[in-house]
């Protein structure tokens, strides 16, 4: 359980830290840094859902916690995307559900890939191990 809490706190400080560089950098790397900050946050987030798990369920993989958390996290973000743009009225309609589609929710997909290698990488390494 330590090594989950330890995992997001350090996801959180260095999401911090990638605020910080997007906040002081001149603006042709803000954007990456932006990014960059969250993807962290969002796994960070997906993470501290891997810590409840662990707490209520400690016999389920740490990677399928991962997914389900991001994949919960995803499906929300993308069907508040769409309702904000399908009813949102006025100079900026739906403009927060464009970007949430555009920006936020292949993020969230990333994570779901990067988890997918590396629980792939895990079950080759321990299969490797036991023989």
């Amino acid at each position: 359980m330590r090594k989950h809490i330890k995992r997001t706190c350090m996801l959180f400080l260095l999401a911090l830290f990638s605020w910080i560089f997007a906040i002081t950098l001149p603006s042709s790397a803000h954007a990456w840094f932006t990014l960059i900050t969250v993807g962290l946050l969002m796994a960070g987030v997906s993470y501290t859902g891997v810590c409840l798990f662990y707490k209520f369920a400690p016999s389920m993989s740490p990677y399928k916690a991962f997914a389900l958390v991001d994949g919960l996290i995803g499906l929300a973000l993308a069907l508040y995307a769409v309702y904000d743009i399908l009813t949102d009225t006025g100079w900026f309609a739906g403009l927060l559900g464009a970007i949430i589609l555009m920006f936020i929710v292949p993020i969230n997909m990333g994570l779901l890939v990067v988890d997918l290698i590396l629980w792939y990488i895990h079950k080759n390494n321990t299969r490797k191990r036991d023989q």
